[in-house]
C-alpha cells in the first residue's frame, strides 16, 4: 500500500466497523500503521482494492453488511486514504462480498 516494495496487510474488523492498515517491516513482521472508520454500525464483511480513479494509487472498497452500502476510500500519499464515502446498495441487502472489474469494457475499473 505505501509502495516501499514490501507487503502490506488490510485487516477487516466486522465488530468495529474499521479496517486496520499493517505496514510490512524489513524482517517479515508488520507494524499497525492507520485504523479506518467504515462507518457507524457498517460491519464491513468483505473488502477489496483496486485504482478506483485512475491516479496509480490503490483504492479500499468494503462491502457494509451492517449499513446496506458499500463504503470507498480513496488511496492518497505514502499508503494513506481518505475517509470513508458510502453509496448505498439498497434497504435490506445486507452486502457479503464486493469485486471490482471493468464491466462495461471502458479500461477503467
Amino acid at each position: 500500500f505505501n509502495n516501499d516494495d514490501r507487503f502490506d496487510l488490510l485487516v477487516n474488523n466486522f465488530n468495529n466497523d474499521s479496517l486496520v492498515l499493517l505496514i510490512g517491516n524489513n524482517n517479515g513482521t508488520f507494524t499497525r500503521e492507520t485504523t479506518y472508520f467504515t462507518g457507524h454500525e457498517s460491519a464491513p464483511k468483505q473488502l477489496c482494492v483496486g485504482d478506483l480513479n485512475n491516479d496509480n494509487r490503490i483504492d479500499i472498497i468494503t462491502a457494509n453488511y451492517g449499513s446496506d452500502s458499500i463504503g470507498i476510500l480513496l488511496g492518497q500519499d505514502r499508503g494513506t486514504f481518505s475517509n470513508v464515502k458510502t453509496y448505498s446498495t439498497g434497504h435490506g441487502s445486507k452486502p457479503w462480498s464486493v469485486a471490482v472489474g471493468d464491466f462495461n469494457n471502458d479500461s477503467r475499473l
